[in-house]
């Protein structure tokens, strides 16, 4: 089974027979505001303002982090650097889908079952074992 990236959509395009395809999504993905599903999923929109790289490499992540199993999938990938943050943003994570080749991160926010934002308590890792929901806040300049 081919994969190829979508030029148009955060999805992936599954090339052979669909019926047979056994890949499920288990993580979703919300975006504060919804608008931001626009302006991320635009993969010509994001060449123009973030560079070609960063735009195949947001592509790429937002098609893994919706095939991914939990949060902690994300986590693992070791490529996106993710990890919590401190300060004002504390309680959500950042990550870097060009392996911080770039000044771009992607803050994101854990979202429990109820539709609650959380932040571990504990345990880390088991934590992120249960999150199924990720919501984008904001593509932000790292150094700002």
């Amino acid at each position: 089974m081919a994969l190829l990236r979508s030029v148009f959509s955060c999805s992936f395009i599954l090339i052979s027979n669909y019926e047979k395809c056994k890949m499920k999504s288990n993580m979703r993905i919300e975006y504060d505001p919804e608008k931001l599903k626009f302006e991320y999923c635009d993969y010509r929109s994001n060449i123009r303002r973030f560079g070609k790289h960063f735009a195949e490499e947001l592509n790429d992540m937002l098609n893994f982090i919706s095939f991914a199993k939990n949060a902690y999938d994300a986590l693992n990938r070791v490529h996106y650097k993710m990890h919590m943050l401190k300060g004002e943003l504390q309680g959500a994570y950042s990550l870097s889908p060009d392996n911080k080749k770039t000044k771009w991160r992607v803050i994101a926010i854990c979202i429990n079952d109820e539709g609650k934002e959380v932040a571990p308590i504990g345990n880390e890792a088991e934590f992120l074992k249960n999150i199924k929901i990720f919501r984008l806040r904001r593509i932000s300049d790292h150094y700002e």
